[in-house]
């Protein structure tokens, strides 16, 4: 929780970013419009290479936090 929320870059670029407010949005429609697609269709809304690279990302940021916050790279 905090008074800026997340902000992302795009890489490569110069001073282009995308500024996300900490205000919560409660709307799960989109959501459960993906999750009930995926129940239909057995296909994914997301590609299982990104899936993986997010866990990659968790995983790192879990291990950097166990070592005091030093800086981890992906497996």
């Amino acid at each position: 929780y905090s008074h800026y929320g997340a902000v992302t870059f795009t890489q490569g670029a110069k001073n282009q970013g995308i500024e996300i407010g900490p205000e919560p949005r409660a709307d799960y429609q989109p959501m459960v419009r993906e999750i009930v697609k995926f129940f239909q269709t057995k296909t994914p809304p997301v590609p299982n290479s990104e899936t993986l690279e997010i866990y990659a990302f968790m995983d790192a940021a879990q291990r950097s936090k166990e070592s005091g916050g030093q800086p981890t790279g992906l497996r």
